[in-house]
C-alpha cells in the first residue's frame, strides 16, 4: 500500500527537495497498470509542481500498456511500451495473467497453467536519457519483477555522471530467478557514490554498506 509503506511520502519528499522551477523528471520503469504513477501525479498536484513535473512510464506488456494507458489518459505523462535492462533488442516477457503485477523477463520456476509468452522491445536508461538530452533524471522508480538489477546496470552511466538523484527498486525472492543478489547492488552503486537503504514508512534506512 503506497499510503503507508512510505512510497507516497518519499514521492512527496522528492518534489519537496527539488528546487522550485526546474523541471522534475520521473521515471516509472514497470508502471503496471498505473498506480505508481497516477500517485505520482496527484502528489505533484498537491505540491504545486506539476507543472514542473515530467513523467515517464514504462510498460513492455501489450494488456497491460492498454490498461494503463487507459488510466492516464488525459494526464501529463509520456508512455513507453517497452522493457528496460542491460541492452537495447528484444526479449521475451512471461505473462502470468493478463495485467498482472508479476509478470516478469525470467521463467517462473513452476510453469503455471496459462501462463503465455510476449516478445518485447528492450532499451537502457542510459539510451533512454541520451535520447531525450536529459541531463539529470530526479527519480527512477523500477518494480520489474527480478528485472531490477539489470535496469540499474543499464544507467551505469548515468550512475557514473550522478544525472541520477535517486533511485528506488524493489528487492525480494523475484531476484532469485534472475541469479542476482542484493549485493550487486551495492557493489554497482557504491563506487559510483551513491547510498543504498531501505524505505520504510519513517523514512530511508541506510546502510554504510552489504552485510
Amino acid at each position: 500500500d503506497l499510503s503507508t509503506n512510505g512510497e507516497s511520502s518519499f514521492q512527496r519528499w522528492i518534489l519537496e527537495l527539488s528546487p522550485a522551477g526546474r523541471e522534475i523528471h520521473v521515471f516509472d520503469v514497470g508502471a503496471n497498470v498505473g498506480r505508481w504513477s497516477s500517485a505520482m501525479l496527484v502528489a505533484a498536484r498537491q505540491g504545486g509542481r506539476l507543472g514542473e513535473l515530467r513523467l515517464r512510464a514504462f510498460e513492455p506488456s501489450s494488456y497491460t500498456f492498454g490498461c494503463l494507458s487507459e488510466e492516464l489518459d488525459g494526464q501529463p505523462v509520456s508512455l513507453h511500451r517497452i522493457a528496460l535492462g542491460e541492452w537495447s533488442g528484444s526479449a521475451v516477457l512471461h505473462v502470468m495473467a493478463p495485467g498482472a503485477g508479476v509478470n516478469s523477463l525470467y521463467q517462473p520456476a513452476s510453469l503455471l497453467p496459462g501462463v503465455t509468452t510476449e516478445e518485447v522491445a528492450t532499451t537502457t536508461l542510459d539510451a533512454c536519457a541520451d535520447q531525450a538530452g536529459l541531463d539529470q533524471i530526479t527519480l527512477v522508480k523500477i518494480d520489474t519483477e527480478g528485472h531490477d538489477l539489470a535496469v540499474l546496470r543499464g544507467a551505469r552511466k548515468l550512475f557514473a555522471e550522478h544525472r541520477i538523484l535517486a533511485a528506488q527498486f524493489e528487492y525480494n525472492h523475484r531476484w532469485i530467478a534472475a541469479r542476482s543478489f542484493l549485493r550487486d547492488a551495492f557493489e554497482l552503486l557504491i563506487p559510483l557514490g551513491y547510498r543504498l537503504g531501505k524505505l520504510t514508512p519513517h523514512g530511508v534506512e541506510f546502510y554504510p554498506g552489504w552485510d
